[in-house]
């Protein structure tokens, strides 16, 4: 009985990692798998090595161990489950005193909730017992791994994978998606040899493929974006008068709450001995403002709307109405920080008067980043309307312009969730697999080549999980 004990602790030991930062295995020297082998060990630990200094590559490794680092991997890819009581195994073999059960109760909790799941744990291993102990196939292997993995992008391969994959086999298609994925190899000789035992080489290989895959799932990237940095100033004026020789009194008490407001947003306080040259209240001073029909609303009802905490929804909706008023009837509204204030008030406004806004001031005279910004806002009030066409209408002709590959990629990436959100993932990959044939054509391509593929593919990936 104690030597049961050993065995389990010292096999448990090897499966997690034990923290070092500077081992050197004493058997991996020139390895074809060594630099797998160090990065599941130190960059994402999921291996350790034995008390001899040895990694012992060409040892197998057990159903238990690989379900175990398939848990660890999913922790550090961020790929969390709701931990409940109801998951309960139905394997003979797996009482709760076996050292891998909460892994293994993980896996089968994962596999019942991800979306990209395609095969339970009982779909791999449908006996009775799970005989944890037992060293696993490469073939097992590969359906577990399917079963977290995200689906291949563009399928390339025109013949079977493997000489000793039938095409009957029912699992053919996942293995070769795998394949497709690049998470998966065979031997030299064309075939995949699945009743071949999965050595804690081939282990090491897998966990660090398995984790870049992974790196597809997050984050949400079914989200409409916008172009980074394009507002990097928070406090503009926006109706007040340009030049500050035109201030009226108004507009100066107005500039000095702008200022106590960034001010205080850098500091968090006015000092003592500073506080004659800021507003002591400028919430009140705002209200004051208003009350006095302040000329500049939008600047105005901006500011109560962004720093006001006390506002109820009604009242939001009512400054972020009446501010859209203001700013249609503008005799020249190509105004500061209009496109901050459509970001704060959007959710407040009746999208049509948000639409109209958007469209005086995609007529004044802008860059061409504001116009992409601007047509993003528009194409979504155009969709809280269900006028899905006109939304859609607005991507092609600003993408055929463009030059900036960053602006390019991602308005073609929001395209495809606005086809998304209306007809549907299959719609959505259509036209991306469309947009990319067309830009990899395009004499600059190969310049950005990396980043273009691979912002097509991390999208392509998460709609395909939707199907």
């Amino acid at each position: 009985m104690g030597k049961m004990k050993y065995f389990v602790i010292v096999l448990f030991l090897c499966i997690i990692p034990i923290q070092s930062s500077a081992v050197i295995f004493n058997d991996l020297d020139e390895h074809w798998a060594e630099e797998y082998v160090y990065w599941a060990t130190f960059d994402v630990p999921v291996f350790s090595g034995y008390p001899d200094g040895s990694y012992r590559p060409n040892e197998s490794i057990t159903r238990a161990e690989f379900i175990s680092m398939l848990k660890m991997i999913l922790d550090a890819a961020e790929q969390k489950v709701i931990a409940t009581n109801e998951t309960q195994l139905t394997y003979t073999d797996m009482s709760e005193n076996h050292w891998s059960h909460e892994n293994v109760v993980f896996l089968v909790t994962y596999l019942n909730e991800a979306m990209q799941a395609d095969l339970l744990l009982s779909d791999i291993f449908n006996e009775s017992r799970l005989r944890p102990d037992l060293p696993i196939t490469r073939y097992e292997v590969a359906l577990l791994t399917h079963s977290i993995a995200t689906p291949p992008v563009k399928t390339i391969l025109n013949e079977p994978s493997f000489s000793d994959i039938p095409s009957t086999d029912q699992h053919y298609d996942r293995i070769n998606e795998l394949v497709e994925n690049g998470i998966v190899s065979g031997y030299e000789d064309g075939t995949f040899r699945p009743d071949n035992q999965l050595t804690r080489a081939e282990a090491a290989v897998m966990a660090q493929k398995i984790y870049d895959d992974l790196q597809y799932l997050t984050p949400d990237r079914l989200l409409v974006t916008f172009p980074e940095n394009q507002s990097n100033y928070q406090y503009p004026t926006f109706d007040m008068p340009v030049s500050k020789q035109e201030y009226s009194s108004m507009d100066r008490i107005m500039d000095n709450v702008i200022a106590t407001l960034e001010y205080r947003s850098i500091v968090g306080f006015i000092p003592r001995d500073e506080q004659d040259l800021y507003d002591s209240s400028p919430i009140e001073t705002l209200w004051g403002l208003k009350n006095e029909d302040y000329a500049s609303v939008i600047a105005n009802n901006y500011y109560l709307l962004t720093h006001d905490k006390q506002l109820v929804q009604d009242r939001k909706s009512e400054l972020a109405v009446e501010a859209l008023l203001s700013y249609v009837d503008l005799e020249y509204p190509n105004i500061d920080g209009f496109l901050m204030f459509i970001e704060q008030i959007e959710a407040y406004a009746p999208p049509a008067l948000v639409e109209e806004a958007l469209k005086v001031y995609l007529d004044t005279e802008i860059t061409i980043i504001q116009e992409v910004e601007a047509n993003i806002w528009l194409s979504l009030s155009l969709m809280e309307q269900n006028k899905f066409q006109e939304a859609l209408t607005l991507y092609p002709p600003l993408i055929k312009t463009l030059t900036d590959y960053d602006l390019k990629v991602l308005l073609m990436k929001n395209e495809a969730v606005l086809r998304y959100q209306h007809y549907g993932a299959n719609n959505a990959i259509d036209q991306l697999y469309l947009y990319w044939e067309n830009i990899e054509n395009e004499s600059r391509y190969w310049f950005y080549q990396e980043e273009i593929d691979s912002e097509f593919t991390e999208l392509i990936k998460q709609l395909k999980i939707q199907n």
